[in-house]
C-alpha cells in the first residue's frame, strides 16, 4: 500500500494511543488510571513504561551493557526503563521530532524525523544496536482505516531501521495499529528473527487498537559484511548446496591461489628417477579357484572285469 508520508507525525503518546482526536492525558479517567498513578509513584514519565516492562518480562529483551535505540522516544519512560535494565555501562540513543525535556541522564538524544534521518546518524560511533524500540504512533484522525495505514507505515520504517542497525541476536519491539497490512508485516518480522510474535500487554487500554510486535534473535544474514567463502573439504567442487564456509583474512575481494614453490637449482642436473615396473597383478581368488577346478589331478583307472578274469586264468 503506497502512502504519502509527508508531514506525518510520530510522537509517542504518554497515555497510549486511541482512535480519537482528543489528547487523553487531560481525561480525568486517565489521571485516575492505576498504571498512571503507579508510574507517578515510581518516578517514570508515563504509564507506557509498564507495557515495555511486561514485554521485557516475557521476552528478556535487555542485557547488562546493551546498546538501545528508542524511536519516537518522547516522553522518555522507555529510555528510563531501559537504563534500569542495561546499567550504567549500557548505551542509550533516542530520537523524536521534538526535543525531549528534561533529557534522560546518559542518553544521546537526537531531534529529527525517522522517515528521513540517515541510519549512520543514529549509529554514531556504534557498529550496531542490541535492542531497537518503537512506540511511535501517528497523529490520529478518527478515521480507522487511515490511522491504521499510517501506523503500519511507521512500523515498517521502524522495522527497516532495525534490520539495518541490529547486531546478530538483537531484539526489536514496535507498536502498530492492526490493519490490512498486519499479516505481511509480522511475516516479515518472522522471516528476519528467530521469534516473531504479537503481544498486547495488560497495561494497554482495552479500547486501544494498538498491538506490539516483538522480534527476538535477529538473523544477521542480511547485514553480514561480504566475506570470501570456500569449502575446506572440497564441497564446492562437488556441487554441494551448503558448503562449510571458511572466512578469508585477505583484504582483497578475490582469493589468491597459493604460489608454486620451484626446486632450488644446483650445479648438476638431478638424475632421472628410476621407474619400477609395476608388479603383475595376481588373479582374483575366484578365478584361481576356477582354474584349479578345471584341471583336477588324474586318478589311476580301476581294472575292468575282463582284465581281472585274464589275470585269474594265468
Amino acid at each position: 500500500m503506497a502512502l504519502d508520508l509527508a508531514g506525518l507525525s510520530f510522537s509517542a503518546y504518554e497515555s497510549g494511543t486511541t482512535v480519537s482526536n482528543r489528547n487523553r492525558l487531560g481525561d480525568r479517567n486517565v489521571r485516575h488510571d492505576r498504571f498512571h498513578q503507579q508510574a507517578k509513584r515510581e518516578g517514570f514519565r508515563a504509564r507506557a513504561v509498564f507495557k515495555l516492562q511486561e514485554i521485557d518480562e516475557q521476552f528478556n529483551l535487555f542485557k547488562p551493557g546493551a546498546r538501545v535505540l528508542d524511536l519516537g522516544c518522547s516522553p522518555g519512560s522507555w529510555l528510563q526503563y531501559a537504563r534500569t535494565r542495561i546499567g550504567e555501562r549500557g548505551v542509550l540513543v533516542g530520537i523524536d521530532r521534538t526535543e525531549l525535556r528534561p533529557g534522560v541522564p546518559g542518553a544521546r538524544l537526537l531531534v529529527g524525523d525517522v522517515l528521513t534521518i540517515p541510519v549512520s546518524e543514529l549509529l554514531g560511533e556504534l557498529d550496531g544496536f542490541d535492542v531497537v524500540l518503537s512506540d511511535m504512533a501517528p497523529d490520529t484522525s478518527g478515521i480507522r482505516s487511515m490511522d491504521q495505514a499510517r501506523s503500519e507505515a511507521l512500523f515498517e520504517r521502524a522495522l527497516e531501521i532495525a534490520e539495518q542497525t541490529l547486531s546478530p541476536g538483537g531484539n526489536f519491539v514496535g507498536k502498530i495499529f492492526q490493519g490490512p497490512e498486519f499479516k505481511r508485516l509480522i511475516d516479515r518480522v518472522r522471516a528476519g528473527f528467530s521469534v516473531g510474535k504479537a503481544a498486547k500487554p495488560d497495561s494497554s487500554r482495552k479500547i486501544s487498537i494498538e498491538q506490539f510486535v516483538v522480534g527476538a534473535g535477529f538473523r544477521s544474514a542480511t547485514r553480514a559484511p561480504a566475506a570470501i567463502t570456500q569449502s575446506a573439504s572440497g564441497a564446492l567442487g562437488r556441487g554441494a548446496a551448503t558448503p562449510s564456509p571458511v572466512r578469508s583474512e585477505l583484504p582483497s575481494s578475490t582469493v589468491t591461489a597459493a604460489p608454486v614453490v620451484a626446486p632450488v637449482a644446483t650445479g648438476r642436473a638431478a638424475p632421472p628417477a628410476k621407474v619400477k615396473a609395476a608388479p603383475k597383478a595376481k588373479p582374483p581368488a575366484a578365478k584361481r579357484n576356477v582354474k584349479l577346478a578345471a584341471k583336477p589331478k588324474a586318478k589311476p583307472a580301476k581294472p575292468t572285469a575282463a582284465k581281472t578274469k585274464k589275470k585269474a586264468r594265468s
